[in-house]
């Protein structure tokens, strides 16, 4: 979730709070002006760390961009430098507010360290957010349908201002929220945001890392918040495939459509597709393989030749960002399960001798640009 999409509702319901007396034609300026100048509407510490994270993370998404078709060398030269750079910035921002954990996350995430070792480090962030929610907001519950429950104040009442830590414990025996109560606590709450990025960032390293089941793990608690658009179903889909574990890959195909029923049909999504091919490939089915392999080349935009052609992915900073091109998602989806790819070696090339995937392959490259 960008910060673009939570700041302006973090900032404009601390603004308000802090001036009650605005008129309704105010709030509605305040509404229109906050996205557009969010710098002029902090009102405190924890709102100006929210807003300098936002400026370094929009920052180091541009210089990324900036830098992406420059020759390796020079590449990983600049971007050292601009990690280095986006990092001092970070640092301000905790300086403003020692907890804000999107700004701990980012820092994590562009540390010079292995893969097992920031692991750990967001383990442990996690576990500290984690507590964080639970002595803060009595109604948060990680096992609830959708992490809330009915007793976090109506609306009005400032969701968004953290305020002193709540004293009453936290109380499991009220009924959950519904979808959405649950979705503007959920999307007011930059301490709830940054633990389901810190979730995204566990589950995709877990996935990288063969820890599949841990993977599934984390992307089930993301997948059940509502206010946070994510396609934490897609780390599910691949695990179970890697698992070989046919029934419960449709079953959450299944699952997922009959609570997203707005979102379109999982079946259409490169997560889906791949995921199927590479289940059908690792169970030995390979007359269904064979059709699922050229299902996923033939309706994914650039599906089949990012499985033959792998090209470099932007990292995800912290989690994984909306799409901008049509054939963004499919290279999410293989980027995610180049793991898998990687540890099954006879699968790309197996794919890569069907023509149909080679001709869907080439004719992406030359529409696309790619080489």
């Amino acid at each position: 979730m960008e910060p673009r999409a939570y700041l302006p509702i973090v900032l404009e319901a601390e603004y308000a709070a802090a001036h009650p007396d605005l008129t309704p034609a105010a709030r509605e300026l305040l509404h229109e002006e906050v996205p557009q100048h969010p710098e002029r509407y902090v009102t405190s510490p924890r709102a100006e760390a929210l807003v300098a994270y936002a400026q370094a993370h929009r920052d180091l998404m541009r210089g990324i961009d900036r830098i992406i078709d420059l020759p390796e060398e020079e590449f990983t030269a600049r971007r050292l430098e601009l990690f280095a750079a986006v990092g001092s910035r970070l640092k301000d921002a905790l300086r403003c507010d020692p907890d804000c954990f999107e700004a701990q996350l980012l820092m994590t995430l562009l540390a010079d360290t292995d893969l097992d070792s920031c692991l750990h480090d967001l383990l442990i962030l996690e576990h500290e957010v984690l507590e964080r929610l639970h002595a803060a907001y009595p109604a948060f519950d990680e096992d609830a349908p959708h992490l809330w429950r009915t007793s976090e104040p109506a609306a009005g009442e400032n969701h968004a201002a953290l305020g002193a830590a709540a004293s009453a414990p936290q109380n499991r025996t009220q009924p959950p929220a519904g979808p959405e109560e649950a979705a503007a606590l959920t999307s007011s709450n930059p301490v709830l945001i940054a633990w389901l990025h810190t979730l995204e960032a566990i589950s995709g390293f877990c996935l990288q890392s063969a820890r599949y089941r841990a993977a599934l793990r984390y992307a089930q608690i993301v997948g059940r918040a509502c206010g946070y658009p994510n396609c934490a179903f897609g780390t599910e889909l691949l695990a179970y495939a890697r698992l070989e574990d046919e029934d419960a890959f449709f079953a959450c195909a299944r699952a997922y459509n009959e609570n997203h029923p707005d979102e379109g049909p999982v079946e259409d999504t490169p997560w889906y597709l791949f995921g199927r091919a590479l289940l059908l490939y690792k169970l030995g089915k390979m007359r269904p393989a064979a059709r699922a392999i050229k299902d996923f080349a033939a309706r994914t935009c650039g599906g089949a030749y990012f499985l033959t052609m792998p090209v470099y992915h932007v990292p995800y900073l912290p989690a994984r960002p909306e799409p901008t091109e049509p054939w963004e998602r499919a290279h999410q989806a293989l980027f995610e399960a180049d793991g898998m790819i990687v540890d099954v070696p006879d699968f790309a090339q197996w794919a890569e001798g069907f023509d149909e995937v080679r001709r869907a392959a080439d004719r992406f490259a030359d529409t696309y640009g790619f080489e």
